[in-house]
């Protein structure tokens, strides 16, 4: 907390123990006043939905079904598409839009297939005789690959014990650190915990 906010606080801090248990009393009433009036929202914003779901549900599987239809006429009257592949249909503009180029497996083909095929033809480059196409091969199989390296973060936490391995962290700019946060959790039994953090 800042300096400036800390200042601005003071004069509502408690003074006493007393004080402070007052403040914390009347923060978990706030909490519980909050859960029961969130609850009787959404209580009845459920209630006043329930007279609209069955039209709701009804416009929403008419809507799915004129779609049908009117794609499937769409396909059989192709002809009458222009070059951009929609036309005009009363008060809308029906057709077909290209999507993003994507790749695509042949049947099959699994992708770990992909991978070792291309690690192939790179290896193929290794040979001391070969040929020009084969490297030409291998750069073009390289180019397909992507290989990334990053910082094992877990693998440094995990060796947060390690004293050579923390002076290798330091000496590349890393520290591992444990950071903390206020919290009130109010004692409430029989119900859910609700921390409220700061």
């Amino acid at each position: 907390m800042s300096t400036k906010r800390i200042k601005k606080l003071a004069a509502e801090l408690p003074r006493t123990r007393t004080e402070l248990e007052s403040l914390v009393t009347a923060t978990v009433l706030l909490q519980t006043t909050l859960e029961e009036q969130t609850a009787k929202r959404d209580a009845a914003m459920i209630e006043a939905s329930k007279p609209f779901e069955p039209a709701i549900a009804k416009a929403g599987e008419q809507i799915e079904a004129n779609l049908e239809l009117i794609e499937m006429w769409s396909e059989l009257h192709r002809s009458e598409f222009s070059e951009s592949k929609s036309i005009k249909a009363g008060p809308a503009r029906i057709g077909w839009r290209l999507g993003n180029w994507s790749t695509k497996l042949t049947a099959k083909v699994k992708w770990d297939a992909v991978v070792a095929f291309l690690q192939t033809v790179i290896r193929g480059a290794d040979r001391s005789n070969a040929s020009e196409t084969t490297l030409n091969r291998a750069l073009l199989a390289a180019q397909l690959l992507r290989t990334k390296v990053e910082a094992n973060k877990e693998a440094m936490i995990e060796g947060r014990e390690r004293p050579d391995l923390t002076a290798l962290l330091a000496e590349a700019g890393v520290e591992i650190v444990q950071g903390e946060s206020f919290y009130l959790e109010p004692e409430r039994e029989g119900q859910a915990a609700a921390t409220l953090t700061a």
